[in-house]
């Protein structure tokens, strides 16, 4: 598990529960996405807690250069958390958190210019 998956699970273990009692620990994000992932988490627990629900985190990803958050159990609010989460994905680059723009040359992603240029130097 890497360090930044580990600090989301552990501060929001509620979320990450499976219903065949394991832990979910897969999120495949660049360490730029995690801050809006961690205030994503924390937004729903808050909504979860209001509404008395328990969604189930089931996969955390990024897809088509965008940020991908998969929910089972979640309130229509919690999806319209989410949405806007997506949305925001789009203007951060997942490598580093800065402003970033959305590339669609190759393997689509949201990089900022100099992530950008490091990226095109491998």
């Amino acid at each position: 598990m890497s360090e930044q998956t580990e600090r989301i699970v552990n501060a929001f273990p509620g979320l990450f529960h499976r219903d065949d009692g394991k832990m979910f620990t897969n999120i495949g994000i660049g360490d730029g996405w995690f801050r809006l992932v961690y205030d994503l988490c924390a937004a729903i627990q808050i909504e979860a807690e209001r509404a008395g629900v328990i969604p189930e985190i089931i996969q955390i990803k990024e897809k088509f250069g965008t940020l991908r958050f998969y929910i089972h159990g979640a309130s229509p609010a919690m999806h319209k958390l989410i949405e806007a989460a997506e949305a925001q994905s789009e203007f951060v680059c997942e490598s580093c958190g800065l402003l970033g723009k959305f590339r669609a040359s190759g393997w689509h992603h949201v990089a900022c210019d100099p992530c950008e240029r490091k990226r095109g130097s491998r």
